[in-house]
């Protein structure tokens, strides 16, 4: 055995003595490449000894042509090493633009998807890929650009629960990654000294993938500044994953003192959450987020104005978060809840016969409630206007409404697209959610054009008159209280 064999079997295998449940099945992902070759290598020479039982998966992304001689290349060397192997072929492009997605977000969530297809399949419990150390040191400098917390920064871990937290069959995977503390430089002269010719695939040379850039442009010019510069990124993210793992069980520590849920919404001891540490209260609202189950699309920004509010204003005072949910202040309570919640029981308005509503323009409801419609420029929003969440206030694409809608109460069977989600609901649904007195929900009023229901007012505006990068004007609606309301709140605040 050379000594590069020797020196990248020890690597996996102190990898997986670390690794629980070792002896399970698991599902090897290989590309073709000499990183995942040299890791199924590996793997296949310590099955024996480990107790292995290997199986290999294989995806063509739909990218390349070359791609089909790849899955026929990994076929018939599984075949060779008397392994099971599963190809299967994506149109990664197709699902890019049908999810929004960049191509190499795309390209990462089909394989996942697809890995753990196959795993459930042939009941894997633990999926293994071939990230090295340049990978890790890649995704370091990736993070920092982007702006990273301790978690960002801490990088890849070696065992880690499935990257895909929206994808049920993934849920009691564990992905593997025990190559991760050897270097691209190695795996390429393990593979030679086997007599493996990793698969090329040309997508890895192009710049225009921020990936690539890193590695093909930013790492080489490093390296002239300190040749270790792999490890030393690697050894940055071990030193930041244990800083994050003791502020993590920090925030454990105080959310089980300062949180409670209740009935899709959570609350945190507003005193009691002024007195954590910053990092504490960021992890804190993260992890409040998250319970509602939609912690995708959180920014630092989100975030940075959610503690603004918790911290600084008073009673009553709120502030955006993604998918329609808001931070609220109350007197001893911090709420993540859905927007509109919050709102006194008798303050909701309400109508009884249709009215059109001219935009710009105002109309009468019931109880001396107004709606009025404003209409500026999208470049004269204030910058935060999207994370100051008011209620009683939606921002819609002034174009999409038109010059003017609608104002109804609600229909049966009434269904609409909400802000953030991908799918229609009902708006019966969406008002018991955001806890609207049932006696006031048939009168509630729906800003409409057409069939269209543009604003659940108070609720939640539609996702097909979401302001976007392209909305040249908004129309800005809301809900005015009575006069006599008004002062009164001014009194108590």
């Amino acid at each position: 055995m050379k000594a590069i064999e020797a020196t990248v079997q020890v690597a996996v295998q102190a990898a997986l003595n670390r690794t629980p449940a070792t002896g399970a099945g698991l599902l090897v992902a290989v590309s073709g490449g000499a990183d995942s070759l040299c890791l199924l290598h590996a793997l296949h020479t310590l099955a024996p000894n480990l107790g292995l039982r290997l199986q290999v998966a294989h995806l063509d992304h739909g990218l390349r042509t070359a791609a089909a001689g790849d899955a026929a290349w990994v076929a018939a060397l599984c075949e060779r090493l008397g392994l099971c192997c599963h190809l299967g072929r994506a149109d990664v492009r197709a699902l890019a633009a049908v999810e929004h997605r960049s191509l190499e977000d795309a390209a990462r969530c089909v394989r996942y998807r697809f890995l753990a297809q196959v795993a459930e399949q042939v009941g894997a419990a633990m999926v293994a890929v071939g990230h090295t150390a340049d990978d890790q040191a890649e995704t370091v400098l990736l993070h920092l650009l982007r702006g990273a917390g301790l978690d960002g920064l801490a990088g890849m871990v070696p065992t880690a629960p499935w990257p895909l937290p929206d994808d049920a069959r993934g849920g009691g995977l564990m992905l593997l990654r025990p190559l991760l503390t050897v270097t691209r430089a190695q795996t390429t002269a393990y593979c030679a000294a086997v007599g493996l010719e990793p698969r090329h695939d040309a997508t890895n040379d192009d710049p225009a993938y921020t990936r690539n850039h890193l590695r093909l442009e930013i790492l080489p010019r490093l390296r002239a500044l300190n040749p270790a510069v792999v490890e030393a990124l690697g050894r940055t993210a071990d030193i930041v994953r244990a800083e994050s793992d003791l502020v993590q069980t920090l925030a454990n520590d105080a959310w089980a003192r300062l949180a409670r849920s209740e009935a899709g919404c959570l609350r945190l001891r507003r005193d009691a959450f002024a007195d954590e540490p910053l990092a504490v209260q960021r992890r804190i609202l993260r992890r409040a987020v998250a319970e509602l189950g939609v912690l995708s699309e959180l920014s630092w920004a989100h975030i940075d104005a959610a503690l603004r509010v918790a911290c600084q204003s008073t009673v009553g005072a709120r502030a955006g978060l993604p998918h329609g949910l808001q931070v609220r202040v109350d007197y001893d309570w911090l709420w993540v809840e859905p927007s509109g919640a919050g709102i006194d029981a008798g303050a909701w308005p309400t109508m009884a016969t249709p009215v059109r509503l001219p935009i710009p323009g105002a109309v009468a409801l019931d109880a001396a409630w107004r709606l009025v419609a404003t209409v500026m420029p999208r470049s004269a929003l204030p910058a935060d206007w999207a994370l100051c969440a008011q209620p009683l206030r939606a921002y819609v694409d002034a174009q999409r409404l038109g010059p003017q809608a609608w104002v109804r109460p609600r229909l049966p069977g009434d269904r609409v697209q909400p802000l953030g989600m991908a799918g229609r609901q009902k708006v019966s649904d969406l008002m018991v959610n955001a806890r609207v007195p049932a006696a006031q929900r048939a009168a509630l009023p729906l800003v409409t054009v057409g069939d269209e229901i543009a604003w659940v007012v108070g609720v939640r505006s539609s996702q097909r008159f979401a302001v976007t990068a392209d909305t040249a004007e908004v129309a800005i609606i809301e809900a005015v209280r009575p006069q006599s309301d008004v002062a009164n709140e001014g009194q108590d605040g």
